[in-house]
């Protein structure tokens, strides 16, 4: 079965600390060893054989003419939306959901295929309408990445998301529909917490839903069923958030090259 994938890559952001460090006009053109972030999550998803038609969503006019693009066919572009949720909709308008349809992000600068084929892999095993990319944190196996990403504090352990998600069937548009109202309401959350319900979000605050809990939770709110991947690496867990985290990933793919 191919697939297609869609690659946010997020609009202008003249105050990201990244940006302006790396002198680009938009995040994910930042340099990482040969290349920017957003080529690198490309170029591994371009060599992924079940992928069919990858895009990348986002300021056009700003991305199409890095040095990184120049030779790329003009259809890989489509202009982004104000939001996420609807950037991911209109992608969905453009690449339809006949095939499941992996989502990813230009600031997934370390991605590597056999994370992507763990996903796919279990995501087609998985019964699930919507998929997303999990990792569970090991702070004492590795510290300076399980102590530095937002997590989930579960009965079963800490998670965090790794910007990956697959939608698998017609009906994971209505948990994108969703993700739009969460934002559309969020200076109103009370509007939120009455679809959710308060005890569903008590629990989850004070770390005493487990995983499946959450997911349980997801797929009520959203009408479709909603199912964690677990990735094994935890640096799937890495996107470039701040200036750390890109001088950090710079480092580690420095040693990857260095290595004999």
């Amino acid at each position: 079965m191919t697939w297609n994938a869609l690659i946010l890559a997020g609009r202008r952001t003249a105050q990201d600390a990244v940006a302006v460090r790396a002198q680009v006009a938009t995040k994910a053109l930042a340099q990482i060893g040969d290349k920017s972030m957003l080529r690198r999550v490309y170029d591994t998803l371009e060599s992924l054989p079940w992928l069919s038609r990858i895009r990348i969503i986002g300021n056009i006019h700003l991305l199409r003419r890095h040095k990184d693009f120049e030779q790329l066919p003009d259809s890989i572009w489509i202009e982004g939306e104000k939001s996420l949720p609807s950037s991911v909709a209109k992608g969905i308008d453009r690449l339809g959901l006949e095939s499941p349809l992996l989502v990813t992000t230009g600031d997934s600068a370390l991605l590597q295929r056999d994370w992507v084929d763990t996903f796919r892999n279990s995501s087609l095993a998985s019964d699930a309408d919507c998929t997303v990319g999990m990792v569970r944190l090991d702070k004492k196996a590795n510290p300076s990445i399980a102590c530095n990403r937002t997590s989930y504090r579960c009965t079963d352990g800490d998670y965090s998301s790794c910007n990956l998600f697959a939608l698998m069937t017609p009906e994971a548009l209505q948990a994108v529909n969703k993700w739009g109202e969460i934002q559309q309401h969020r200076k109103r959350p009370l509007r939120i917490v009455s679809a959710i319900g308060w005890w569903p979000l008590l629990k989850f605050a004070m770390g005493r839903s487990s995983l499946q809990d959450i997911f349980t939770g997801a797929s009520r709110y959203t009408g479709c069923r909603v199912k964690p991947i677990l990735i094994p690496d935890q640096l799937a867990a890495v996107d470039v958030d701040s200036l750390a985290d890109w001088e950090m990933i710079q480092e580690l793919i420095d040693k990857a090259g260095r290595r004999p």
